[in-house]
């Protein structure tokens, strides 16, 4: 995405976000000059042999505050492949299969540029990698609005 081109009000993007490295969770900051509205997460959670359950989590950050936690709804066990969903509208967590999880974000949830989101994967393990990670979300110039803190 070019950040450099004014966008019309509203325009819809889809962002995919570099993985981390094995063991660690991702943070993506969204550009400052614009408001946006998020519409999904989504990310592939490769876990490790290692013993232990993984649970998938997204937080929400503005100004090195966390103000929206959106937990999973299912926990992942050692070398399970999971493909993770947070969306706008979904109305309760669902389960496809073993592999799919799909789990509600608020509607209309707007954000600031430089406010974060992340992976929180609690009982992450160093082998564990997080990837295929795209944030889908509709952006605006800013021109002069307070913040959203």
């Amino acid at each position: 995405m070019d950040n450099n081109i004014p966008d019309f009000a509203g325009a819809h993007f889809q962002e995919a976000v570099a993985g981390p490295a094995a063991g660690n969770n991702f943070t993506y900051t969204l550009p400052q000059g614009f408001r946006y509205r998020l519409k999904s997460i989504q990310m592939q959670i490769t876990a490790s042999a290692a013993a232990g359950a993984r649970f998938p989590m997204v937080r929400l950050r503005n100004n090195a505050v966390y103000y929206l936690r959106l937990p999973g709804s299912f926990l992942i066990a050692a070398t399970e492949i999971w493909y993770c969903y947070w969306a706008a509208g979904l109305q309760v967590p669902t389960l496809i299969g073993n592999l799919w999880q799909f789990n509600p974000l608020p509607i209309d949830h707007f954000m600031n540029g430089g406010a974060q989101i992340m992976s929180d994967l609690d009982g992450i393990d160093a082998g564990d990698q997080i990837s295929s990670i795209v944030i889908t979300f509709d952006r605006w110039v800013e021109i002069a609005t307070p913040p959203l803190d």
